[in-house]
């Protein structure tokens, strides 16, 4: 439950156009969400796009790009129509 809390806050704080702030969040939501589900479970992969949207609006071109290019292959194994890997 903690880890879709600080997913939520962190989403939050991103569309209030505060990246910088929602990164912390959102980290806390990968780690606490992969402790409980699993590395590879949709709801990590989709709360590490949220960590890479961050980096995005906050212009860390290189971070967004890191955190894409893992996440692309993580997200590999998902099946075709999850949100994740659209």
């Amino acid at each position: 439950v903690a880890g879709a809390i600080h997913l939520t806050i962190g989403r939050s704080l991103r569309n209030l156009g505060r990246p910088e702030e929602a990164m912390a969040p959102l980290d806390r939501a990968v780690e606490q969400l992969a402790a409980a589900h699993g590395a590879t479970d949709p709801r990590v992969l989709e709360a590490r796009l949220e960590r890479a949207v961050a980096d995005d609006i906050a212009q860390r071109v290189d971070a967004y790009g890191e955190r894409l290019a893992a996440l692309a292959t993580d997200a590999a194994g998902l099946p075709a129509n999850d949100p994740v890997r659209l």
